[in-house]
């Protein structure tokens, strides 16, 4: 957080501001049954984290807080989807997998985060997959404010969704949903660049009614030759209201998930699972599609440390206004 948070122009006086007002607000709020030695343990709590967000402030000294990167691509794949790619004007160091906050000039100071859906590439191109979800956020900014030669500046990369580097050749499985395809996307790209470690690559896309999977002709042309990849997608039901969902307990995502974990018995306990859920649903959805999925898992034997996902992230975001600083995958 630390590392992140400079990108807002935070400095060590903030956090001693933030410390002041933070506890004048707790005392009056607690009132009578404020006292000395909670005061003490709420200090103490207070200044912990501001040393380790320092620290991590310090250790990043070297890059920059943030990047300025120029849009040399912005391509439609739906009224309300667009695929961005940036060129940063600074070198960009990232892993697969990961996502970066992204900020439009349309809407300063306020950041969200996305999956780079490429892997890293001698042209120093990124790639961005963005649904518009309201009319005044982030995410519409850059589907509908946003053209060729206009500039976005990105936050440090971040993520739980890249591949480990020291993972023995081992069975993967790469489940994704909605733009959550992006970031699959990605660790397909790298897969596929590192043949030296075999793996065999499963890959289930929980696709979207009416819209179906909107990078399908990407997707088509990546599998062909690749003998080391299997790819099964689905169908998603209606979307409700609220938007898309992830695989959910009833959804034939999940179903087809069974099958697949029952394909071959023992050997889930060896695999590498990457969970990639769209960002765009919402966080009640989110949080039970993970445990859907995670309950197959474990059932199937999938180890808790291969399971690799950005949920904590994704389900972590605070604050509902355009201009308030969002630290999870969620579209705005």
């Amino acid at each position: 957080m630390g590392r992140d948070h400079r990108k807002l122009g935070v400095r060590p006086a903030h956090f001693d501001a933030f410390e002041v007002a933070l506890i004048e607000a707790l005392r009056m709020r607690a009132g009578a049954r404020w006292t000395g030695e909670l005061e003490d343990a709420w200090l103490r709590m207070l200044r912990l984290a501001v040393s380790a967000m320092v620290r991590g402030a310090d250790e990043a000294i070297a890059e920059p807080p943030s990047w300025e990167a120029t849009v040399t691509s912005h391509e439609f794949r739906t009224p309300h989807l667009a695929v961005l790619r940036v060129r940063p004007h600074q070198p960009y160091a990232f892993r697969a997998g990961q996502y970066a906050s992204l900020e439009s000039p349309l809407l300063e100071q306020a950041w969200r985060p996305y999956y780079l859906a490429c892997a890293p590439h001698p042209d120093g191109e990124l790639e961005f997959h963005v649904r518009a979800q309201r009319a005044d956020g982030v995410s519409d900014a850059l589907v509908h404010g946003t053209r060729v030669g206009g500039t976005v500046r990105l936050s440090a990369p971040r993520g739980a969704l890249a591949l480990p580097e020291r993972t023995p050749s081992a069975d993967v499985l790469l489940i994704a949903s909605g733009t959550g395809w992006a970031a699959t996307k990605a660790l397909l790209q790298h897969i596929d660049s590192e043949r030296s470690r075999a793996h065999r690559v499963r890959l289930l896309l929980d696709g979207r009614t009416g819209e179906g999977v909107y990078d399908a002709a990407y997707l088509e042309d990546f599998r062909l030759g690749r003998p080391w990849l299997t790819v099964l997608t689905c169908q998603a039901e209606p979307a409700g209201p609220a938007g898309p969902a992830g695989p959910s307990a009833d959804r034939p995502a999940l179903r087809v998930l069974d099958k697949m974990l029952a394909q071959r018995p023992g050997a889930a306990a060896r695999q590498h699972v990457f969970l990639a859920l769209a960002p765009e649903v919402p966080e009640a959805s989110m949080t039970d599609s993970l445990r859907a999925v995670a309950a197959r898992l474990a059932a199937a034997g999938v180890p808790a440390s291969h399971i690799h996902h950005d949920t904590a992230a994704l389900t972590g975001v605070t604050g509902t206004s355009a201009s308030t600083t969002r630290t999870g995958l969620r579209s705005a």
